[in-house]
């Protein structure tokens, strides 16, 4: 039996046992970048999303917790039909009811309608990233359920934690060991100041491809299993490093964010600066292990790039 077929398996016994629906879903296929995710529909045209994982390749127990917590403070989030495990091979499974009429990701939206609507819904993901943000959670980095992190300090997760990332970059590469022994330099030049940031929830992978819309107005943020605890200096930092473009600002997520909740510019600055270099030595380090060639350059070269404008954003004496 192909993947694919075992996952429809999987999602027929869901669907029957856990759902309680009768009859026979239609499955399409959807892209996905962490899992496997399928659109499952009734003949009335209802449906629910289910992402499927492997053992120990998710947290989706995690995520239905934190969405619990969103929806409690007015969150726009899906609504979780069922988080379990398929006892016969282990597969792990996340059935969300789909939200209103299909909505499509601000990416998308992007695509389709050009740079004034995308730009729009921008603003609007900056003035609900602050209602995340106001969210209180304990310690740093990735929540469990009850929304704390693990580590006592932010320094002690955001520098840290990196570690081993950026030692596997240094086996891997040694020639660009100096450059990434300068950005680790910057990293841990910056713990005091880091430490004075205050825990708040963070959706950990806060992006337009999670964020859906009707085209005027946020439906739903989707994929909350990245979730931390941390400032949000964390997901504007996250979009910066990946989605900052003409049609989809992060200077516009942050002034949106600032229509709801001020925000200290010079802090919030090197933060993001600092965000993107953590992210770049570990995608550096990924990048170089599975050989893709291009990932590396594209790594080293943001990573350069920060370094080299340091005295632009630094806070610290390095």
């Amino acid at each position: 039996m192909s993947g694919d077929e075992r996952d429809r398996a999987v999602i027929r016994h869901v669907w029957r046992t856990r759902l309680g629906m009768s009859g026979q879903p239609a499955m399409r296929r959807l892209s996905g970048r962490s899992h496997r995710v399928y659109e499952c529909t009734r003949p009335d045209g209802a449906a629910w999303i289910m992402r499927l994982a492997d053992p120990g390749r998710s947290r989706f127990t995690v995520e239905s917790k934190v969405i619990e917590h969103c929806a409690a403070k007015g969150i726009p989030v899906p609504t979780i039909a069922y988080t379990g495990t398929e006892e016969a091979d282990g597969t792990l499974i996340a059935v969300m009811a789909q939200v209103k009429a299909k909505g499509i990701t601000i990416t998308q939206l992007a695509e389709r309608a050009g740079a004034g609507p995308a730009r729009r819904l921008v603003r609007q993901a900056g003035e609900l990233l602050a209602g995340i943000h106001e969210i209180v959670t304990s310690g740093y980095g990735p929540v469990d359920g009850e929304l704390a992190g693990p580590a006592p300090t932010f320094a002690d997760w955001f520098v840290d934690g990196l570690a081993d990332k950026a030692g596997a970059a240094l086996r891997i590469a040694r020639d660009a060991r100096p450059l990434i022994e300068q950005a680790s330099h910057l990293l841990t030049a910056h713990r005091a100041i880091l430490d004075t940031c205050q825990p708040s929830l963070a959706h950990g992978d806060y992006s337009p491809d999670n964020i859906l819309s009707d085209g005027q107005a946020i439906t739903a943020v989707i994929d909350w299993e990245s979730a931390k605890s941390g400032p949000p200096g964390l997901d504007i930092g996250w979009w910066d490093c990946f989605f900052d473009s003409e049609f989809l600002p992060a200077q516009l997520l942050v002034a949106g964010f600032q229509q709801v909740r001020p925000l200290d510019e010079p802090s919030l600055s090197a933060l993001r600066h600092l965000c993107v270099l953590r992210v770049m030595i570990g995608h550096f380090s990924w990048t170089m292990s599975v050989h893709d060639h291009a990932g590396v350059a594209t790594a080293a070269e943001r990573i350069r790039e920060e370094v080299e404008s340091a005295k632009t954003w630094s806070l610290a004496v390095w």
